[in-house]
């Protein structure tokens, strides 16, 4: 049985990008490494792309050490709406989601260096201290992409979204 769980260490995230590479249909993504960070990319089969790498929090994961947590990112640029920039009805939409969606949590980033407005992320933090299973890592990922689902269909619902239309919703 603890040959099944995926355990802290240094190379913990090779280990999960197995797990998500031999993942049996109907799985609808695909998986490759990623150039930017120590992590890996898991692309969706409408080219959406979740970011899995290492939390970077260091009270978590500390330089030169284990990995124990990783996180699942995904961001959603921010359009001006006939209100301007107004980055309140932005922080009330992401509280919003908050309470609709299964796992993660969303909150505003206003730097520029993800969309030319900003970004409302989607974070979802992995604890794999003590050993967790391939099904509940598959599990977890499934949830991400429920909750980027309920993202979309709120955006979708919302008359006055501060999401921006594209492939990403």
């Amino acid at each position: 049985m603890s040959s099944e769980l995926v355990y802290p260490s240094n190379d913990v995230l090779s280990h999960i990008m197995t797990v998500y590479s031999l993942a049996l249909p109907p799985a609808n993504w695909r998986v490759e490494n990623n150039k930017i960070n120590k992590g890996f990319a898991i692309l969706l089969d409408d080219d959406r792309r979740i970011i899995v790498g290492p939390d970077p929090d260091p009270r978590y994961n500390k330089p030169n050490h284990e990995t124990k947590v990783i996180e699942f990112a995904f961001h959603y640029p921010i359009s001006l709406t006939r209100h301007g920039m107004n980055l309140d009805w932005v922080h009330r939409f992401a509280d919003r989601i908050n309470w609709i969606i299964p796992v993660g949590k969303a909150f505003v980033d206003n730097d520029r260096e993800n969309g030319p407005n900003g970004v409302i992320w989607l974070k979802h933090s992995v604890n794999v201290s003590g050993g967790v299973s391939k099904n509940w890592l598959s599990s977890q990922l499934k949830l991400f992409i429920e909750s980027m689902e309920m993202i979309n269909r709120y955006h979708a619902a919302e008359r006055e979204s501060p999401l921006e239309e594209g492939q990403w919703i």
